[in-house]
């Protein structure tokens, strides 16, 4: 999580006959305790790496070089890290809404499809949320799509649904998506399914950012 330090142990293993000076190289955004030390025939060292709280979000893939000092020869081992920022808190009161509609999309940022699947899409009728889903990969499609079903009742039905996109890469919150189709999905009782696997509505995120601003009282 963004803002958030994390802290993991790992183990270095002398399996030579000698005494071994070792020392550590890493990006500048994780640090290690002990980076540097002697390990004896047989002996094992533990390492403790931490990643900083003020890597910015995002994925990142980069390499820890441990080194022997007396002949340079250097071991390297890759680290993945994903840093996720404040995922919006969209949630469907789904107990006055008796009707629903299911939708197959797609969702386009940056021109192109989303294949990050932490990447969030909700559905809205003013400012009740509607349906939420994460972009989610098929299998037999080969491709990343929002399977998503839409709710509503009696305060729904004829209204305009607005959907917005929280691009997890980023920590940005897209709103309104454009729909590729033109036009608006209207919410109706007994509906027949907005796209389809084949057909699927596509959902553009355009230059329109939604920002929180926490305003404190003076």
């Amino acid at each position: 999580d963004e803002g958030t330090e994390k802290t993991l142990t790992r183990d270095i293993v002398n399996l030579g006959g000698g005494n071994v000076n070792w020392t550590l190289n890493m990006p500048s955004w994780l640090s290690a305790s002990p980076a540097a030390g002697t390990l004896a025939p047989n002996g094992t060292a533990s390492v403790m790496f931490t990643v900083s709280a003020n890597v910015p979000v995002g994925k990142r893939s980069e390499s820890i070089s441990l080194t022997n000092v007396a002949n340079n020869m250097t071991e390297r081992c890759t680290i993945d890290l994903h840093v996720t920022g404040n995922v919006p808190g969209w949630t469907v009161e789904k107990s006055d809404k008796e009707y629903n509609i299911p939708m197959t999309a797609r969702l386009a940022v940056n021109g192109a499809y989303s294949e990050d699947e932490s990447d969030v899409v909700a559905a809205f009728v003013e400012d009740v949320c509607v349906g939420v889903s994460h972009v989610q990969y098929n299998s037999q499609r080969n491709s990343y799509f929002v399977n998503m079903t839409i709710y509503g009742g009696p305060n729904q039905i004829g209204k305009s649904i607005m959907f917005k996109a929280w691009d997890a890469s980023r920590n940005v919150t897209y709103a309104p998506l454009e729909r590729q189709a033109g036009g608006t999905m209207t919410f109706t009782a007994n509906a027949m399914p907005f796209g389809s696997y084949d057909n699927p509505e596509v959902l553009t995120a355009g230059a329109t950012v939604e920002q929180t601003i926490s305003l404190k009282e003076i």
